[in-house]
């Protein structure tokens, strides 16, 4: 929980301790990282988020935003960025629902035991989404939707996807952010990743390959390209190899 009132800090900790919540509360001048949450918990009110705001920005973790109305409404950027939000005065019934909800829908878990391999796509075009969906799961492959960096980021640690199909430009944080991010931690440098870019961004994409995208794909682009990419990716060495980096290499002279 971070940014609430003592007397609030109370009452919400009595509702989720009694549903069985592990509960932090997070002051101003905590260290705790939040990646060892599974959802936090943020009070706003009329003056905005008003503890740790630039470290919530950047934490792929999931919020739950809490305050009134009418000011959370009025600032759509605390709005955007939130999986949920209640409205105060709350009701136990529906925090539980709200919390219990955000950590299923975020918390997807490890990469099941599957013979398909698993394609995570991020993209905040809801038609470029729809279409990537229409074309991958017609095919062999269990297929995940992100509609943001941030959202990204986590399903990407949460599920281990074999393939990161990754638009460069999207809300909350950069498709070159979650790349950055992916290829230093050791957990996920693994996975292969597939640049989308608009077909101007020829320095976007040369920034990525050095970042260590495996291939990229200018939109528009066909369903047939799409597919001969992500079936090659799929089949291809992991991007830690000689012959990944050779590849990286031959494109980047090309560009």
């Amino acid at each position: 929980m971070v940014g609430f009132p003592v007397g609030l800090v109370e009452d919400l900790a009595i509702v989720l301790k009694r549903a069985g919540c592990v509960l932090s509360e997070l002051p101003t001048t905590s260290h705790d990282p939040f990646a060892s949450y599974d959802l936090l918990i943020v009070w706003a009110d009329e003056a905005g988020i008003a503890l740790r705001a630039e470290e919530l920005g950047a934490t792929s973790q999931p919020w739950l935003l809490m305050g009134p109305e009418a000011p959370i409404l009025q600032n759509p950027s605390l709005y955007l960025r939130a999986a949920d939000v209640i409205f105060h005065p709350w009701s136990s019934n529906e925090l539980l629902f709200r919390t219990s909800r955000t950590i299923q829908r975020m918390n997807i878990g490890t990469k099941p035991l599957s013979t398909r391999p698993a394609v995570l796509v991020a993209d905040d075009d809801p038609a470029i989404r729809m279409l990537l969906e229409s074309v991958l799961r017609d095919d062999a492959w269990d297929c995940h939707f992100a509609s943001d960096g941030r959202e990204a980021l986590s399903m990407a640690h949460k599920l281990s996807p074999d393939l990161l199909v990754l638009d460069i430009e999207m809300p909350l944080m950069t498709g070159l952010e979650v790349l950055r991010r992916i290829r230093r931690d050791t957990a996920t440098q693994r996975i292969k990743i597939l640049l989308l870019t608009a077909s101007t961004d020829l320095k976007r994409v040369e920034g990525g390959l050095l970042l260590g995208a495996d291939d990229y794909l200018a939109k528009p682009f066909s369903q047939r390209a799409l597919l001969n990419r992500v079936r090659n990716l799929l089949s291809a060495p992991s991007p830690a190899s000689s012959a990944q980096r050779s590849k990286t290499d031959e494109v980047l002279r090309m560009i």
